[in-house]
C-alpha cells in the first residue's frame, strides 16, 4: 500500500496519469520492493506513455539477462558453458550502459 502511495506521488509530481490500479499493478510485479517498483514505473513510462490500464509491465532488461544466463547454464552444466554465457550478457549490458553515458 505505501509502494502505491509513493508511485501515485510521483505520477502526480511528474504529471502523469495514472489508471486505476496500475500503481497497484507495478508494486505486486516488483515483489513489494520500492527501488524495483521505482524502476518498473519509469520502465513503463519509457515504454509507453499515456498508460493503459491493461499495459504490461515487463520485468527489467537485467532480470531477462540473469534469466536467459541461468538458463543457458541449465542447458550444460559446465564451467566450458558459464564464461560465455555471462561473457554475451556482460557485453550487452556494457554496451547498453555506456550508450546512456
Amino acid at each position: 500500500y505505501q509502494i502505491v502511495k509513493v508511485l501515485e506521488f510521483i505520477g502526480k509530481k511528474e504529471g502523469l496519469q495514472l489508471p486505476s490500479g496500475f500503481a497497484a499493478r507495478i508494486a505486486e510485479k516488483s515483489n513489494r520492493n520500492l527501488r524495483r517498483a521505482i524502476l518498473s514505473f519509469e520502465t513503463c513510462r519509457v515504454q509507453q506513455y499515456p498508460f493503459t490500464s491493461n499495459q504490461a509491465i515487463l520485468p527489467m532488461d537485467w532480470e531477462e539477462y540473469i534469466s536467459e544466463i541461468a538458463t543457458d547454464i541449465m542447458k550444460e552444466q559446465s564451467p566450458k558453458r558459464f564464461l560465455p554465457s555471462t561473457l554475451k550478457y556482460l557485453i550487452v549490458l556494457l554496451v547498453q550502459l555506456l550508450t546512456v553515458i
